[in-house]
């Protein structure tokens, strides 16, 4: 029996296309991780920050809420003071009332304006959550159909490979 070399030659050719094929198509898989990593961190980092935003933004409400419940009792702790002030009979008490209400006004004034900041900081930090809401739901859409896309193109390639990776035997046996 003649052995026909140039369709030995074909078989090997294309023995040898199936195995680059498959070699090529699982780095490819192999590849797939990273870029659903690549596309998760772009998704990430917007999160990261809209996290650091809500963290801030309670932090500074918190803020406000404690000023704002201290300068309330303050308040109403100079009013009282400032209400025995004609009953105090010597001018050292006299003195010394009068510089307690003095240094709680100041202080009340500090309180008034940390909270006006703590409001300008919640409001930029309220107008950059919503610029961020907006951002992350479309870096999570961009991420999810790339996801999607990677994950089909998976699929395809698997099947691919499953192919090659049938005929193969065939081509082998011959």
């Amino acid at each position: 029996m003649a052995i026909d070399y140039n369709e030995q030659l074909a078989l090997l050719k294309s023995l040898q296309e199936i195995d680059s094929n498959l070699h090529k198509h699982q780095k490819i898989i192999e590849d797939f991780p990273e870029r659903i990593r690549e596309a998760k961190d772009a998704f990430d980092v917007v999160k990261t920050e809209m996290d650091s935003i809500k963290a801030s933004l309670a932090e500074s409400e918190d803020q406000k809420k404690t000023d704002e419940h201290e300068l309330g009792k303050s308040v109403e702790h100079l009013r009282e003071r400032e209400a025995r002030l004609y009953s105090i009979k010597t001018n050292k008490e006299y003195q010394a009332a009068i510089k307690e209400i003095s240094e709680g006004k100041r202080i009340n004034r500090e309180r008034e304006d940390r909270i006006l900041v703590n409001m300008e900081k919640i409001e930029q930090l309220n107008q950059k959550s919503a610029q961020l809401n907006s951002e992350y739901a479309d870096k999570e859409a961009v991420f999810r159909k790339a996801e999607d896309e990677l994950k089909e193109e998976e699929e395809e390639i698997r099947r691919i490979m499953q192919d090659d990776e049938n005929r193969r035997p065939d081509i082998l046996s011959k």
